[in-house]
């Protein structure tokens, strides 16, 4: 029952999502739509796994289309606050050893120095 009122009213309102997107991003109706047609994720190259449209990703700063994310990876970029610095930090972090505290407090301190530069963080 949920979906198919989620998808009527997606039906009935396909148009208002472009028309929100020429209005905020200053672009053609005719762009809008190619943007919205985008089968995957820029990003990922995933589908937008709840059914629901993917989302135009824009620079924060300039305004500028970057391209089409699915909804994790458009929320993933606004965790990180849209800085590459912050997700190169977050990828290298991700690449660790999952054991770092498992191996005894003396080894820890290879992966922790006491500073976090070595992140990328300030």
């Amino acid at each position: 029952m949920r979906d198919e009122r989620g998808e009527r009213w997606r039906s009935r309102n396909r148009y208002q999502r472009v028309r929100n997107a020429v209005i905020r991003f200053g672009i053609t109706k005719e762009q809008a739509t190619e943007l919205y047609e985008v089968p995957v994720c820029t990003i990922c190259g995933g589908v937008n796994r709840s059914g629901r449209h993917l989302n135009i990703d824009h620079d924060h700063v300039t305004g500028k289309i970057r391209g089409v994310t699915c909804n994790l990876c458009n929320r993933g970029l606004g965790c990180f606050l849209d800085d590459p610095a912050r997700l190169r930090a977050a990828a290298r972090y991700l690449e660790l050893p999952g054991d770092v505290f498992t191996r005894g407090a003396e080894q820890s301190t290879t992966y922790f120095p006491g500073r976090w530069a070595d992140f990328g963080a300030a």
